[in-house]
């Protein structure tokens, strides 16, 4: 019995996203995501995180750059308490995580999946 309830934890935590931590906080204005962040890019097929980290600079307009594995510009817009991204490469949600003090966007594309996870150089 015990053995079925660890192997029920386990696959279970398995199934979490690769970047789930911390409360999601409204956006209502992009210009507080202004500054530089530090992180991630995530393979749109495969969902896993590219090796090389990336620096994402987001203006107070903002518009951002991410360069690292790739150098990508594109731009946020908030809307109702939620942050939309367009890119030459994508485009979908971001979400904005905190934990401990430390705030963490994170971008999702349109079906879903990971595209990247940044956390805010401070």
């Amino acid at each position: 019995m015990w053995q079925a309830l660890a192997l029920t934890v386990v696959f279970g935590m398995s199934l979490l996203p690769a970047f789930a931590m911390g409360a999601e906080k409204p956006v209502t204005d992009v210009k507080s995501l202004a500054g530089s962040w530090q992180g991630h890019a995530y393979d749109r097929v495969t969902g896993k995180r590219l090796g090389k980290q990336v620096t994402l600079t987001i203006k107070d307009d903002g518009s951002y750059q991410a360069s690292g594995a790739f150098t990508v510009q594109g731009a946020l817009r908030a809307d109702g308490g939620k942050v939309f991204f367009q890119s030459s490469r994508a485009s979908g949600t971001v979400t904005l995580h905190e934990e401990k003090g430390q705030e963490t966007l994170k971008f999702w594309s349109e079906d879903g999946k990971p595209v990247g996870e940044y956390d805010r150089v401070k």
